[in-house]
């Protein structure tokens, strides 16, 4: 909020109170009008310490008629007053945090393999913790640009309405510009390999449908990342990066996750010499677990572009659409969701997406302040 904004809603209130009587009407008794006139007393001290020395007498001269709230000395007292310890907000009291990207893993296997990817030590103590949410903040540098800031967290359980539940709180408290959605997906096999990225072009919510006597009929719902971070995403991948590069970090951090002796990992030998690929395609978001092999006949069913499959992929876009945030979601391919699915390739399918990530952030990512805007 801007001072000037802070200055007129000051101005209001002072106003109000120096020049309004409160509750002519008999239905407000003395008492009820003493407390709506404290309570106002109490917003308005708090936003004046927000305010420069200069608009705060400004506004202490508006209160000269005020009735029942003490003289200008009393409170220019209180202004000038330093807060007692008891005063100082904690970390967990205060209400917003501005960073500039929040990065949020499904699952805590997902999280930990994430901040190995970032460089930090998934078993260190957070930076903060709300609610039960591990929080980690850490900044990425650019190759060309201002430093990034990043919160990284998890839902720490599958589904649509956890996710889209806990991504709205994170979006309430840390107004992000950007949110990510990082973590593993069922691949269509013959189409991405395991550890590959899927970035998503698309989300189709397919946990819609009319049933009838003879068959369910299709309700799905499209949604789309907003245009400004799709057409970023859209310069980005292994040539941006560079494909010496970018196998040699996929190398060097599955290292560290080995060398943790925390993860299940599948042997070196199938690891050696790959450099996964990263590509965009559409995701389908449903509430069911997909084991039955069925993901390839999606390609004729509904989108031949369909490249990965999640549980939560759809609340999560749809709180941040609520929010009117920039987001994408990035899958690390971890089975084919078949009944050879199992958690062997999940860690290094997580990291990988979280690889891409803060890829992404180094190269083609943008923050409002670098970018102008079209006139027509």
């Amino acid at each position: 909020m801007s001072n000037q904004s802070s200055l007129r809603d000051c101005m209001t209130i002072a106003h109000l109170l120096a020049n309004q009587p409160l509750g002519r009407g008999a239905d407000w008794p003395n008492a009820a009008r003493q407390a709506a006139a404290g309570v106002m007393w109490l917003d308005l001290l708090g936003r004046l310490k927000d305010l420069p020395a200069d608009d705060q007498k400004h506004v202490l001269g508006a209160l000269s008629g005020a009735a029942n709230l003490g003289d200008r000395e009393k409170t220019q007292a209180v202004l000038d007053a330093p807060p007692s310890p008891e005063a100082i907000p904690s970390p967990q009291q205060r209400v917003k945090r501005k960073v500039d990207v929040l990065i949020i893993c499904p699952l805590a296997i997902e999280m930990n393999a994430s901040l190995v990817a970032f460089g930090i030590n998934p078993w260190q103590r957070e930076s903060e913790n709300f609610e039960g949410h591990k929080i980690f903040h850490l900044s990425v540098k650019r190759e060309d640009g201002p430093d990034v800031s990043v919160a990284i967290t998890a839902v720490t359980k599958p589904r649509q309405v956890s996710c889209a539940i806990t991504t709205l709180q994170l979006i309430s408290t840390f107004d992000p510009y950007a949110v990510f959605l990082s973590g593993i997906g069922g691949g269509v096999k013959g189409e991405v390999e395991l550890a590959d990225v899927v970035i998503s072009s698309r989300v189709i919510d397919v946990s819609g449908g009319r049933a009838e006597a003879d068959r369910v009929k299709l309700r799905d719902e499209p949604i789309s990342p907003p245009r400004v971070i799709s057409r970023q995403a859209n310069y980005f991948g292994v040539g941006r990066i560079g494909t010496k590069m970018w196998s040699e970090e996929c190398q060097s951090k599955t290292s560290v996750l080995r060398n943790s002796e925390r993860f299940l990992l599948p042997s070196e030998e199938l690891v050696a010499n790959r450099t996964p690929k990263i590509g965009s395609g559409i995701i389908l978001a449903g509430e069911q677990l997909v084991a039955d092999g069925s993901l390839p006949f999606q390609l004729d069913l509904r989108d031949d572009r369909i490249r990965s499959c999640d549980m939560e992929g759809s609340g999560f876009a749809q709180a941040c659409a609520e929010r009117d945030r920039q987001w994408l979601i990035f899958r690390g391919i971890s089975d084919y969701g078949d009944e050879e699915k199992d958690k062997v390739w999940q860690a290094i399918a997580a990291l990988n997406a979280a690889l891409a990530v803060n890829a992404f952030l180094r190269t083609e990512f943008r923050l409002p302040t670098e970018m102008g805007s079209f006139t027509f």
